[in-house]
């Protein structure tokens, strides 16, 4: 029997709890998707194995938060989002797959931690053609400037500009087309695992739920031992459910939960929609996030998390 939306809100919502708690839970993909690096030196792939490749470079603008005993929240640095501070990379990894353009690479590492890695990848026009090289994990990517145009092995494309959401499957075999001055935040799995499905289209993340529309009420329960403030009403929304990662729309009304007695369980990277966030550490520091606004919350993270006016989040974790 088909699942009404209100059964798969609240299994989503089931495994984020799950995942706060630091147990296994997954979450129903309600879009009928299947669920399902060679870098610089011919090794890995795609711009996380750059990214990589690129860390004892960059070191100094990586942030490692599994080093400190209560981890930091991680504002994705404005200026690498901008385009400045880039490390130039070279492309040897790529060029058995490159059909078009000369792929001159710019990275910088924004976030790694345990679960989930963070990084700006920037290129001049250039065309790569995955059909003999499958994408090895899923990829989160938020374009920042220029276009790219993704065209599976069945002809259909997709066009994405700047402040376009998408994920690309683990496997997906199509081509990967830049045009312009073109950037983007692309956030992968440390460990993305053997591939097991090739294909698979790039799923764009849905405008209507990002825009607070057609989201699913869900109970509180899960969170009441940890609600100091507010009344915490959620709706939630699944965005996507792959090998790897998973993403969703959530939106909560104003409250504030503590997690002192239960840090933080996954490495979350978060794009905030609507309404404010704000996170305080134990130490008293204080950040404060508006729409636009990206970062990771850290596994581990044992601080408050205040949402503020109607708030709304892409939530990204990692799959179980």
């Amino acid at each position: 029997m088909a699942k009404n939306q209100r059964d798969i809100g609240r299994e989503i919502l089931d495994g984020l709890r799950q995942l706060k708690r630091g147990e296994h839970g997954r979450i129903t993909n309600s879009n009928g998707l299947p669920i399902t690096q060679e870098s610089c030196m011919k090794t890995a792939t795609r711009r996380a194995s750059i990214a990589a490749a690129a860390f004892a470079a960059i070191a100094m603008t990586a942030t490692f938060a599994l080093a400190q005993e209560h981890p930091s929240p991680v504002r994705m640095d404005p200026d690498r989002m901008a385009g400045l501070g880039l490390t130039p990379v070279p492309n040897d990894g790529f060029i058995d797959i490159l059909v078009d353009g000369t792929l001159d690479f710019e990275v910088a590492s924004l976030f790694s931690g345990e679960e989930l890695r963070a990084s700006i990848f920037a290129s001049t026009p250039a065309t790569t053609d995955h059909r003999n090289r499958p994408l090895e994990y899923d990829e989160f990517v938020l374009v920042l400037n220029g276009k790219l145009i993704l065209t599976e092995q069945n002809g259909r494309s997709q066009e994405f500009r700047p402040g376009d959401v998408a994920i690309l499957p683990k496997g997906y075999t199509g081509t990967w087309e830049m045009q312009g001055d073109y950037r983007e935040l692309a956030v992968v799995p440390v460990t993305p695992g053997e591939i097991t499905t090739e294909g698979g289209s790039p799923v764009r993340m849905n405008p209507d739920m990002m825009a607070g529309l057609g989201l699913t009420p869900i109970p509180n329960d899960g969170f009441i031992d940890i609600l100091v403030e507010g009344e915490l009403e959620f709706t939630i929304g699944d965005l996507f459910s792959g090998e790897n990662l998973r993403a969703v729309v959530v939106e909560s009304t104003p409250a504030k939960t503590d997690h002192r007695n239960k840090p933080l369980g996954y490495d979350e990277f978060v794009l905030v929609l609507n309404g404010g966030l704000r996170l305080t550490e134990q130490n008293g520091r204080v950040q404060e996030f508006r729409p636009g606004d990206a970062l990771v919350v850290p596994k581990g993270y044992t601080g408050t998390w205040e949402q503020l006016g109607t708030y709304r989040e892409l939530a990204l974790i990692l799959a179980d």
